[in-house]
Parts: structure tokens; sequence; C-alpha cells
């Protein structure tokens, strides 16, 4: 049962909490609503004081254009698909035969979607798409309200209309004749428990139930083998794993794995064998194969090494593993006729990139796609021929408008010893002639959970803040997953307190290496790095100039003690169990933001938060918004709103609307609050 916090005082194993803003717990509420009116009256005040650095970088933003470049698609079947490159998104298909094209799906085509303004329509992002086997229909999964509850429509497309539609769904693979297809249904927390199949144009009261997890710190979910012999359906928690597999000839579900404590497991399929990547005595995973018809008991071990394992897309001859060795993205592929192995080369020299696997929907293929970019290389497209070992760039997309020398600017990885003599990687994005004199603007950044691995791709809005001279510092601190899994486990549950020690060090790092000075340092987090940064900035309020809070968690112990809140259960592998364990309680305690401000000099601080949040409670932002008015000291030196502190109410859900104007908003702010570095600096 859930623990209820409603009131001011709270008892829980022998602790006494207070929380006088307890009652700030319902968007429904008149207070509440009073609350979203004063603040968003104060993000008025504070946008009108930012507005010339506001008009000033969008303008920037806008003098260019990141060109979509010629936009990639799939071979599924006889056609190839391809999505448009801007929203309303569509998908377009090329009979390979006759080249003829057709539009086979658009948002515009869902009602719902017509009926929404561009603003709206645009936050929705691109729709997952599975083709039918027969290839005559498309279920797309869109989640219209941007609150994590997407919902399933499938059009036919000799037809041309949306034939059926779910109101709930996310993972969802289409049987072998393509009369029907399974899907996940989320609970009340929106955890997916529960499996089950669908046939067309039937009520979704009539669907048969497949698979229900009532363990709730497990949810489901599914795809299909590359071959499309088998759909697998996986109950996940975050340390562990289950295996079932649907044998799509005949739709008969048998169980290959079962739970175990703290091993995961991944599935995939070729040639009469299962193929699986788990950490079973390998912390950082291994390749593995066992024979259809046995177990795991017979398996063998194909790749190991000394290099952390992050997923593989299987081909008719060939296994494309995806790992990094020491945080350095590394392609291996491994050969199926002979068992060899080799690393796919790169068209660029460089040890700080990020790489995304394409689509790659065509088991026969010799070759794959992938995306390459780095805070330099915009992004380009990359395939890869698996027999001939040669790699091309398809697409490489162009920024038009005003010039941008991309080759003014560098990046580099810095080790920064932590408090307990722990060496933690920095990585520096930034203009190539600054100079180490203490007159720099730094915006570092930081995440430090769930093993989230740093995204080193290109940053529009941050080149053009690197052009203004600003630095851009990422700290790949203990609980994130950039150095693997040993490296996210470092810093979870009683170990937490190791991400902001981390942190704290990264920063001082910077000045003491006279990168800069507090005066010109600023901090940024989101979500769960937006309770890292709100934790730094309680340990250390006179280390930093200004603070981004984007959707910040800062007030765990509130919602880890509610059980009816989304991925409370779940992520007890992350933070630990509050409810049960008093030494949890006590440590989660120690480093809640909400729990740790104290009264203090603060710096200018924007936080963002959105009342269709469905992963960080927006009222919890409300209340941390309140005690930190009421306790900060602000700094003298401006006043642009209420204790230099306020609070952006968006639309977009936990990922926002990622548009341009909210790039500008941050980058207005921190141009506004942190001082130009001068001569007399």
């Amino acid at each position: 049962m859930a623990m209820r916090l409603k009131a001011a005082v709270q008892h829980l194993h022998g602790r006494i909490r207070i929380d006088e803003n307890w009652y700030i717990n319902s968007t429904s509420q008149i207070v509440t609503k009073q609350l979203i009116n004063k603040e968003n009256e104060n993000f008025k005040q504070l946008f009108n004081n930012i507005k010339p650095e506001y008009n000033e970088f969008l303008k920037r933003l806008n003098s260019r254009k990141l060109d979509s470049g010629v936009n990639t698609g799939e071979i599924i079947g006889k056609y190839y698909y391809t999505p448009t490159p801007e929203p309303p998104y569509s998908i377009i298909r090329t009979n390979q035969e006759t080249g003829g094209q057709e539009q086979v799906f658009s948002l515009l085509d869902i009602p719902d979607v017509k009926k929404m303004s561009e603003k709206n329509r645009n936050a929705l992002g691109e729709p997952i798409i599975r083709i039918s086997d027969d290839e005559n229909k498309i279920i797309a999964i869109v989640d219209l309200h941007c609150n994590d509850r997407p919902s399933v429509f499938v059009k036919d497309i000799k037809k041309g209309k949306i034939i059926d539609s779910l109101p709930l769904g996310s993972s969802v693979a289409w049987n072998k004749d393509s009369s029907g297809f399974y899907y996940t249904i989320p609970d009340n927390t929106n955890r997916p428990s529960i499996i089950a199949f669908h046939k067309l144009g039937t009520k979704q009261e009539q669907d048969k139930k497949l698979l229900e997890e009532t363990n709730e710190a497990f949810y489901l979910e599914m795809n299909e083998t590359k071959d499309k012999k088998y759909t697998i359906l996986y109950s996940m928690s975050r340390v562990s794993s289950e295996v079932t597999v649907i044998d799509r000839n005949n739709g008969i579900p048998m169980k290959i794995i079962s739970k175990q404590p703290n091993i995961r497991y991944y599935l995939e399929h070729n040639k009469g064998y299962f193929y699986v990547i788990t950490n079973h005595d390998s912390p950082e995973f291994k390749l593995i194969k066992f024979p259809v018809g046995s177990n795991l008991s017979q398996a063998e071990v194909i790749l190991e090494g000394d290099f952390c394992i992050d997923e593989v897309d299987m081909y008719e001859f060939n296994i494309v593993v995806y790992c990094r060795h020491k945080g350095v993205p590394v392609i291996k592929i491994y050969d199926l006729t002979n068992g060899k192995t080799h690393n796919m080369p790169f068209h660029k020299q460089e040890s700080i990139f990020s790489i995304h696997p394409g689509t790659n929907l065509d088991y026969n293929s010799e070759e794959f796609t992938v995306v390459y970019s780095s805070p330099s290389v915009y992004e380009d497209t990359l395939v890869y021929n698996m027999k001939t070992q040669q790699v091309r760039v398809t697409n490489s997309k162009k920024i038009t408008g005003a010039p941008l020398k991309l080759n003014n600017f560098v990046t580099t990885r810095l080790e920064v010893p932590s408090e307990d003599g722990i060496i933690v990687p920095m990585t520096l994005f930034h203009h190539k002639d600054i100079l180490k004199d203490r007159k720099n603007r730094v915006l570092i950044k930081g995440y430090g959970a769930y093993g989230e691995k740093c995204d080193h791709g290109f940053k529009f809005s941050e080149v053009t803040a690197a052009e203004e001279g600003w630095i851009i510092a990422n700290a790949h601190v203990r609980g994130e997953g950039e150095l693997g899994m040993a490296w996210h486990k470092a810093a979870t549950k009683e170990k937490k307190y190791l991400s902001f020690i981390d942190m704290l060090a990264c920063s001082a790092f910077l000045i003491k290496e006279k990168y800069t000075q507090p005066k010109f340092l600023a901090g940024y987090g989101s979500s769960a790095g937006g309770m890292l940064m709100a934790q730094v900035l309680n340990l250390r309020p006179l280390l930093y100039a200004a603070m981004i809070l984007e959707v910040p968690f800062v007030d765990p112990l509130t919602e880890m003690l509610n059980e009816d809140l989304p991925l409370s259960v779940t992520d007890r592998d992350e933070w630990g169990d509050p409810i049960k364990d008093p030494k949890i309680y006590d440590e989660i305690r120690s480093y809640a933001p909400y729990d740790n401000i104290a009264y203090a000099e603060y710096p200018p601080i924007l936080v963002t938060g959105s009342v269709n949040d469905s992963r960080v409670s927006f009222p919890t932002i409300l209340k941390y918004i309140k005690r930190l008015r009421s306790k900060a000291l602000p700094r003298q030196s401006m006043s642009i709103c209420d204790k230099n502190i306020a609070l952006n109410i968006t639309e977009g859900g936990h990922f926002g609307q990622g548009d341009l104007e909210g790039e500008a908003v941050i980058w207005g702010f921190l141009n506004k609050v942190v001082p130009i570095p001068n001569i007399t600096n």
C-alpha cells in the first residue's frame, strides 16, 4: 500500500520530517493553480529582463539552418521506406522495381492531430512505425499528450485511412498473417504490465491477455527477432530480466529464460540458435548462443572482452555489436560463417563522438547504417559493407546561412581526481583560441544516474554559445554509464553521494586549472541530473554564478515514498527502498535537494517544469521553488525576478518541446546573469 504524504509532519523509521508544503500535491487544487499563476507572472518578469539577450541568441540560432540533407530510409520487402525530415512527420515508400512513390502515413491522418495547434503538433516528434508482414498496413505509435502514455493507430495503406486504434499501447508487434498485433498495456503508474493480442476490427475488451507482470518492480517490453521467426516478450527491472518468445508460425509462447537476481538478458535468433547478451558472470556483458530447444546450460560464449556491450544487431551472416572501450564507441562485426571479429573503421579521426544505429530492418543485408555525430560534426550517415569492410558517407547534413567554421572548435578529455582519489573523466568543448586565464564563461553539465551515457553529438545551441566564448564541460560522474556498468553501480543506493563529490571535484578542477572562476561558472542538469546539480548547489552555493534545472528530480524522498507514482517502485534498483530500509531513507534524505536547501546566498536559478510530466511530479517542483525562495538569500548584484529564482512552465512533457525558443530562453538567461569576462575581471 502506498504511503500517503498528507501531513506537514511525517513519521517513518522513528524519524520526523517536516514538509510545510505538503498540500501542494495536485494541479487541480485551487491553491496549486494560484501558485502556477504566480510563477507564470514571475517568469514574465524574468523574460522581460532577459529579452535583449534572448532576442540576440535566438537571432543567432535563426541565422543558420540545420539542413536535413538527403533523408535515408529502410528496405522492407519490395519497398524502400523514407521518413520526412520535418514535422508534421510522414512516411514515403518507394517501389524498388518501378520507382513509384506514395505517402503511406502522415501524422495528419490522425483526427486528433489535425485539431492541434501547429506548435503542439510539432512537439509530438516522429511516430514509431511498424509495417505489417503483408505490407498493406502500418501501425503508428504516437504520444498525443506528451505524457508517456502513447496511443496506437492502424492505417490500411490501400484504403488510405485509419482503420483501428487503441487509446493506450507502447511496445507493438504484428502477428505473421497481419490480422492483428501484440501490444503492452500500462497500469495506473504507467508501468507496462500486460501484453495482449488485438485482432483488427474487434473491440479492445475482447483482446486476449498473454502475459501479466504483477511484480511492480518489473515492466514488460516486446520486439521481434530480426529474421521475423519469433516475437520476444521481456519482463524487466533495471537489473533483471525474463525472456518469453512466441513462435510466429504457430503463435505459441514459451519461456526461454527465467528471472535471476541482478542478471539481464537480451535475445536474438539466427538459423536455429538463440543469441543472447548477458551480464551473467560478465559485468560489462558478453555474447552467448545456444540451440533452440535447449537452455542456458548449453550456451557457449562467442564474444567477450575489455569492452562494454550496449546492444547487438542480427544479420543473416553477421552480428553487429555496439560497444564502448574506455568510453569510446566501438562497433564490432562478428562473422557467423567463420567466427572472426573485426572493428568497423570510422571516417573521422576523433576520440569523442556519438554513434546511433540506423533502423536497419533488412535481415539479409550485407550493409548497415549508423549515424555519426560529434561536437564539431553535425550529422553524417555512414553505410558499412560487412563483406568488403568498406565504409561510405551517404548523407552529410549541412549548416547553411551565417558562416560557421567548425574547425575553430576543439573537444578535449580531462582526467579529474575526485575526493576519494578516483579519476573522473570530463569533456570540454570550446573555441580553439580560449586561454587558461580564469576569464572564460563555463557551463558544466552532469547527469549521474541510471547508467546513462553522455551524448557527444552535435548541439546547435552549444556551438552558438561556444562562438561567444563559452566552454561547455560535461562531467562524467559516477552513476552514469560512460565507463560501463561498474561506473554506474559505483554511485547507486547508499553510494549515491559519490555523484555529488565527483561533480564538485570537476567544478573545482575547472577553477584550479584556470579555465574559469566562480563568478563565470554556471551549472546545468536535467531530470536526475537536475537533482545532481540542485544538491551540489545546496552544498556549495557560492561556487556557481547561475544554475539551470530542467524538469529536476528535486524531491526524491517524497516521490520514492509514494508507490502510486510512475517509476517509484521500478527505481528502487537505482535509489533503494526508503519505505523498508531506514538506511536508504536516511541516505536519500541526506542528498535530496528539497530536504537540504540552506539559508544561503544562492545564484540566479532558472527551473523548468511541465504539468504533463509523468516522470517528475510537477507539484514537487512547485514545492522546491517555494521552499528555495523562502530560504535563499539573493545576490545583490542584480534583480531580474522574485529572489532571482524563476520557473518556466512548459507543455511538452518530461522531454520538453525541443524548440529554438526554449534554447534561447536558457542561453539568454545565462548571458544575462553570468558576466562577460573582460580585462578587469
